[in-house]
């Protein structure tokens, strides 16, 4: 997971990720430092890649950022 976002062009680090189960399904809450340039309002908006993390890692039911 960390990885995935990492690669995430305007995402400086990935912070931290905690994983929790819910239901029999996993999500994820990810905190991430983005570049300077980020908008506060772009920032609000950010997402990581659902696509590449459904790719990396199918069995994540959703994905909670924090820009």
């Amino acid at each position: 997971m960390r990885e995935v976002v990492a690669a995430h062009p305007e995402v400086r680090r990935c912070v931290d990720v905690e994983l929790s189960e819910r239901h029999h399904r996993i999500y994820a809450h990810v905190v991430a430092e983005l570049d300077g340039g980020v908008s506060l309002e772009h920032a609000t908006r950010w997402k990581p890649s659902w696509k590449a993390i459904r790719r990396a890692l199918p069995e994540v039911h959703e994905v909670v950022r924090e820009p």
